[in-house]
């Protein structure tokens, strides 16, 4: 005897008065919104910060540069080279033979002699990085500040 399987569907039907919506609420989107610009506002203030440690990362790098070619110049002449009082190290004739500063970086010689010199550097992306490196003084590396 063979039994018959009918196939019955069930159909699952809403409650009277329910609605049935398949979209998201009001207060779904907000919370998602919300956690969007909080992101969003986190990822700014790191850029920030990232950008300004690269700037001065980069002026430092070219005054190490200077001072490797002032101290290149002095080896083979005895003297540290002097250039006028606010001559840049853009690679010009005077200054190609000692250092050529980066694209986003200014550099000035701001004073010198046959012994000790002082050139100073700003960011030009992030006009508040300036530095100096002074060889007149006792810190012979780069510093925060000017001349």
């Amino acid at each position: 005897m063979k039994k018959s399987i009918s196939s019955t569907k069930h159909i699952i039907r809403p409650k009277a008065g329910c609605r049935h919506s398949s979209g998201f609420t009001l207060v779904e989107l907000v919370v998602v919104i919300a956690v969007i610009a909080i992101l969003v506002g986190i990822t700014t203030v790191g850029f920030g910060a990232w950008r300004e440690r690269v700037a001065e990362a980069e002026v430092n790098s070219d005054l190490l540069g200077v001072k490797a070619g002032m101290e290149d110049a002095r080896n083979r002449t005895d003297v540290y080279p002097t250039f006028t009082g606010g001559t840049e190290f853009d690679g010009s004739n005077s200054t190609r033979s000692v250092f050529i500063q980066s694209a986003n970086v200014e550099m000035t010689y701001e004073s010198g002699n046959a012994t000790e010199y002082c050139v100073e550097a700003q960011s030009a992306e992030v006009a508040s990085v300036i530095m100096f490196l002074d060889l007149g003084s006792s810190n012979k590396n780069p510093q925060s500040g000017t001349c």
